[in-house]
């Protein structure tokens, strides 16, 4: 089978097509045949090599998130069926025309879910959820303010803030205002276009910082209200002046379970229309993955999907 990696940091063009046999599934995995699956910034960091600037020893197989069909069940699977539509989370390797996952990081495609969109899901959906889950302790009603409105997690926040009563300030770019109406936030503030009056500052009792690297243009500290809570992704550095204001970092937890994640997302889907976009939908070819990569670094709004040749001519029967 293709597996999509690349053995040296750089640009688009060090990504490569290997041949690996096509994996079997062990106790309490599924294999899938792969169908869709997105390009996530963090691939496009990684492949770059932000997160470690030394050489490669060893080639990196890319990719977290897919959705795809059943084709074998490991032992002890009962929940799955051969044939399934399936969403699934893995560590890597999902850019792959074959993936084992384990079931429990695995879950049904909701009817009525683009699996093309639903591929999107997994990474920002599971950061998402956790963050204002268990990371986050918000008060009922309280507003909260979102900076990164337009990105897949600060999307995905402001759907589960909307379901939970609490009123959002999302904050982007101007560009991205419809998205943020789309989403139905209370408030929307233009980073490159703030009003004059102050009446927004330390409105927010919950402050979720999702931007890429945490440019936040200093905004965080201005949102936060005294007591409030400030929860950065990625690491991101802040500048708070308050001490009242605790800072939060969202990340790995051990207690914390993929499965529990997706299952809200693909019960939210069975209530109500799930917004996430997609950029476009490409052939999941060498050229495509490229293409895609290429794309996804520059200045742009939802996800970039790969499609497998198989999946474009399928019907995922759900």
């Amino acid at each position: 089978m293709i597996t999509y990696g690349f053995s040296e940091y750089g640009d688009a063009s060090v990504l490569q097509a290997y041949q690996l046999p096509i994996p079997l599934p062990k106790k309490h995995q599924v294999q899938i045949k792969v169908a869709y699956f997105p390009v996530n910034p963090y691939d496009v960091a990684l492949r770059q090599g932000k997160f470690d600037p030394t050489s490669l020893t060893q080639t990196i197989y890319l990719g977290s998130d897919l959705v795809g069909q059943i084709t074998a069940l490991g032992p002890e699977v009962t929940a799955l069926s051969l044939g399934d539509w399936v969403i699934a989370h893995r560590p890597n390797r999902a850019n792959s025309e074959y993936v084992i996952a384990g079931a429990s990081k695995t879950v049904k495609l909701p009817s009525g879910l683009a699996p093309d969109v639903a591929a999107c899901l997994p990474t920002p959906g599971i950061a998402a959820y956790n963050a204002w889950f268990h990371f986050a302790q918000i008060p009922p009603k309280a507003t909260v303010a979102i900076i990164g409105i337009a990105g897949a997690v600060g999307g995905l926040l402001a759907q589960i803030a909307k379901q939970a009563g609490n009123p959002v300030i999302g904050v982007a770019n101007q560009r991205h205002q419809q998205t943020a109406q789309q989403l139905g936030v209370a408030e929307f503030l233009a980073y490159d276009q703030l009003p004059t009056a102050p009446t927004w500052r330390h409105q927010a009792t919950v402050v979720f910082n999702t931007g890429m690297g945490g440019q936040d243009h200093g905004l965080a500290a201005e949102l936060v209200a005294p007591d409030g809570q400030l929860l950065r992704f990625n690491g991101a550095p802040e500048q708070v002046s308050d001490p009242s204001v605790q800072l939060i970092d969202v990340g790995y937890r051990r207690d914390l379970t993929d499965g529990d994640a997706l299952h809200f997302w693909t019960d939210y889907c069975q209530r109500q229309p799930l917004f996430l976009q997609v950029a476009q939908t490409l052939p999941a070819t060498l050229t495509g993955l490229r293409q895609a990569h290429q794309l996804t670094a520059q200045r742009h709004q939802g996800k970039y999907v790969l499609a497998w040749d198989w999946a474009t001519k399928a019907t995922p029967l759900t």
